[in-house]
């Protein structure tokens, strides 16, 4: 804790440190400590660290030349109260987001963001006041900084304490999701193979199936489905997808099961994602793998779902910069600037590249490795047009559903996703002509109506739940395929056709629920059409 005291024997103020770091702690703390495992802050806070030693060093060199290095304890203590107010200024729209946050969980339609342009400058205003008080009368400086240290070590503190219960309950959830995961694992029994091919399982997001494509954006992409064929693929052409949220869908699939018995992990707290992302991260398909000698390899995403694994044996990650500090980014008055948001968009687009430049690279091995990369592409934000050049649009609705510029924007990314993968899997096979794909879209598009409806139209059902769903696999394992086969069953068919684990398949259901209440599960197979018609 002696970073956080009120200064070293030295007597240099260290609230600036603290100015900058707290700001991220109370964000993840107010927005994200449900939804975001804690180790999300690492980079963050990494960066708010970095930040305030150059921003503090700045300062004390600019007033080391303005009153004299003869004063050297003046002006540390000046450089110190300037890089407070600096950091004041900078997460103010970001206490605007938090305040907002807090007042919609209260159920207030108080809007800070709303009338943030009216009063914003007041407050940059104030934030520098201390630092003219100080220049000018400089006998109140001792008293400002003994302030400005007290106040800033006390919510600092505040914010670590309720990051440490934050930390023990990720921690409850994933001890209690994994022994479920181990009991399981030990009535497991499979037998020695010779057979073990490389296996790749890719999530394109938000990447619907040939009918939802046809029937809401009028799009038909049966030439990609007939490239599919061309190198082998099995298609399930009407496939639908368990769950229309990504974290439920990815914990799902890589489970090869329902949610629904994992429910008391989370406890009482039925509003807590954590326990998506450990399932998802530290899921039983990669587990089953590395039993039989596999190397797990995971793509980052930089999404918290699919960025970060215990059980990895390697994680490749192609851009410092991750979903969460993005959304930290966005908080803070850098969004205020011209070509901000773009700037910031562009890491999500160089992410998108970076992981299918790694899955080009990727050679065939002595030991067998299981692959898992999720690409949040073609869901917004729209980063390429359909020649893969660079776009910048975030997306937009009209009375609940999404504008004819977001249709279009939408398509042309599905359209570049559609040609990257072809030619990614076109130099994968090159290298690795045996190798096992599996390539699903998580859930399917939802131009119809929002997600967030506690009580979903058909038409957002039947629209939401149609997915891309293509096996690369052998004969013996295609054989297995069921004819519209889901993703709760998709690594059951794969992994007893490789080592006969005897799994049991589940049977095919569409569950439903919203991002307000995600453990509130409802079967709404009955209600989705395709079921219906193929059945």
């Amino acid at each position: 804790m002696m970073i956080f005291e009120e200064q070293t024997k030295l007597g240099i103020p260290l609230h600036p440190i603290n100015a900058a770091v707290m700001p991220v702690l109370l964000y993840y703390n107010t927005q994200a400590a449900l939804e975001m495992p804690p180790d999300e802050l690492i980079k963050p806070v990494l960066v708010a660290l970095i930040a305030s030693l150059f921003v503090y060093s700045i300062s004390c060199l600019v007033f080391f030349a303005f009153i004299g290095k003869e004063k050297v304890h003046r002006a540390i203590s000046l450089g110190a109260l300037f890089a407070s107010s600096v950091f004041a200024i900078f997460y103010s729209l970001t206490y605007c987001v938090i305040l907002d946050g807090i007042f919609k969980v209260s159920g207030s339609s108080v809007s800070v963001m709303a009338t943030a342009p009216s009063w914003l400058p007041v407050f940059w205003l104030l934030a520098i006041l201390p630092v003219v008080i100080s220049v000018l009368k400089p006998v109140l400086l001792p008293k400002l900084e003994s302030s400005f240290n007290a106040v800033l070590l006390v919510l600092i503190l505040t914010q670590i304490g309720v990051l440490a219960l934050n930390c023990f309950t990720y921690i409850s959830i994933c001890h209690s999701v994994e022994q479920l995961q181990l009991k399981e694992m030990d009535l497991l029994k499979a037998k020695k193979s010779d057979c073990k091919p490389d296996v790749f399982y890719i999530i394109l997001d938000q990447m619907a199936g040939r009918d939802g494509l046809k029937e809401y954006l009028q799009y038909d992409d049966d030439w990609f489905y007939s490239e599919l064929e061309k190198r082998g693929f099995y298609l399930s052409k009407k496939s639908l997808s368990n769950y229309p949220i990504t974290r439920l869908s990815l914990a799902s699939s890589l489970n090869m099961s329902y949610l629904d018995k994992y429910q008391t992990a989370s406890g009482s707290d039925k509003k807590n994602w954590t326990m998506m992302n450990k399932l998802a991260r530290d899921n039983q398909t990669a587990r089953l793998f590395k039993r039989q000698g596999y190397h797990y390899v995971l793509v980052d995403s930089g999404f918290a779902a699919s960025n970060n694994s215990n059980i990895t044996d390697e994680i490749k990650s192609g851009t410092f910069s991750d979903f969460f500090s993005e959304r930290i980014l966005r908080s803070t008055i850098v969004s205020l600037f011209p070509g901000a948001e773009e700037a910031i968009m562009s890491f999500a687009r160089n992410r998108i590249l970076n992981q299918f430049d790694y899955l080009q690279k990727m050679e065939k091995c002595n030991t067998p490795k299981f692959v898992f990369t999720h690409i949040l592409s073609p869901h917004e934000p729209y980063l390429f047009n359909a020649n893969g050049e660079p776009v910048y649009f975030p997306g937009g609705r009209c009375d609940h559903q999404w504008t004819t510029e977001t249709r279009k924007a939408y398509l042309a990314q599905v359209q570049f996703i559609q040609k990257k993968t072809l030619a990614t899997i076109d130099v994968m096979l090159a290298k690795n002509p045996d190798a096992i794909f599996v390539i699903q879209g998580d859930h399917g598009t939802h131009c119809s109506d929002y997600v967030s409806e506690h009580s979903p139209s058909d038409n957002l059902l039947n629209e939401r739940y149609s997915i891309l769903n293509a096996y690369k696999v052998p004969s013996i394992i295609q054989a297995r395929l069921a004819k519209d086969i889901e993703p709760v069953n998709s690594f059951v068919v794969i992994l007893n056709g490789l080592f006969d684990y005897g799994i049991e398949l589940s049977p095919d259901k569409q569950i439903y629920s919203s991002y307000d209440e995600p453990f509130l599960f409802k079967d709404v197979s009955e209600r989705v059409i395709r079921r219906r018609e193929k059945d």
